[in-house]
């Protein structure tokens, strides 16, 4: 998928953030993040952070979906709660 959010596939507790090539909040870091509501600033997050939002297994090999602004983020966050 091409940036709006998350498809059905989700699956949230496989997903990281990348700034570049470095993840910079780990599958569980991501995790803990979403448990204590942390906000954009409290995981300081920049402008052209990547989300890579783990997908489910679905017989065929595992597929990232990306997503290329923080401010996807906020919206994730915001679909969730």
């Amino acid at each position: 998928q091409a940036g709006g959010g998350p498809s059905g596939n989700q699956k949230i507790e496989k997903s990281e953030i990348f700034r570049g090539d470095v993840v910079i909040l780990d599958q569980e870091g991501f995790k803990m993040a979403i448990r204590e509501a942390k906000s954009l600033d409290q995981l300081n997050l920049q402008a052209g952070d990547e989300i890579r939002i783990g997908e489910k297994r679905t017989g065929r090999t595992p597929i990232i979906a990306y997503i290329g602004a923080a401010s996807s983020l906020a919206y994730l966050l915001f679909r969730i709660f």
